[in-house]
């Protein structure tokens, strides 16, 4: 099998595995951030846009006031802890670190409800958030209720997603080219070869054909001379 069509198969499956990545897992390692508890029991943003795969992350920075934590809960404006849903620790302001608690989007549709029980911020200050997930970039925009909060998200994922795209096609690209290189040089090269053979055996038979020649010419002439 030539270079060119291991190049070929390589093209493929590379084809494959970023049509996978980007249209079945939609995904991208792409991570949304929530700070906690910054000036004040909230989560900021309230609202998350997320796709399935996607990693949404919970941050307790320098400017977290007090301690809080992240319990998924069973609906909207609803404080009730949902069995096996998930809960981080009690945690307070990070130091030189933010301390974060992450998930992963497992759900391909609907919404994620999750609240802090802790000290009763959810029932006294309404501390509740909402982890809206897509079923594609393009859904940020139509079901949005804060545009900037939005264009950010799909900014973001347009960024990232171009960004591994470039990073994927760049070296298969590069590749691609040097593989078409190499075998045109050994193309060629084995042409100039057979030329080279060619013009050789052409020299030979010219050579033999004057030397066949010049006996017959001796011949004839001796003849003559006889």
């Amino acid at each position: 099998m030539s270079m060119i069509s291991y190049c070929i198969i390589l093209l493929f499956i590379v084809n494959i595995l970023n049509y996978e990545h980007f249209i079945f897992g939609g995904a991208l390692a792409v991570t949304n951030v929530i700070y906690v508890g910054d000036g004040g029991p909230s989560y900021n943003p309230p609202l998350t846009f997320a796709l399935p795969g996607n990693i949404v992350e919970w941050r307790w920075s320098k400017f977290t006031l007090g301690t809080y934590e992240v319990v998924q809960t069973t609906a909207r404006n609803s404080c009730i802890p949902l069995g096996g849903g998930f809960k981080s620790s009690s945690l307070a302001a990070g130091g030189q670190a933010d301390n974060r608690f992450n998930i992963t989007i497992s759900q391909k549709s609907g919404e994620i409800y999750y609240a802090c029980n802790l000290n009763n911020h959810c029932a006294n200050n309404n501390m509740q958030g909402v982890i809206r997930i897509l079923s594609s970039p393009n859904a940020a925009s139509s079901t949005s209720t804060n545009s900037s909060s939005s264009d950010s998200f799909g900014n973001g994922l347009a960024w990232s997603k171009l960004r591994t795209l470039l990073l994927v096609l760049i070296p298969v690209y590069l590749l691609v080219v040097a593989c078409i290189s190499l075998a045109c040089y050994r193309h060629l090269k084995k042409d100039n070869g057979t030329r080279n053979v060619s013009a050789e055996s052409l020299a030979g038979e010219v050579r033999e054909r004057n030397a066949n020649g010049l006996r017959f010419y001796g011949r004839e002439i001796r003849t003559s001379m006889t």
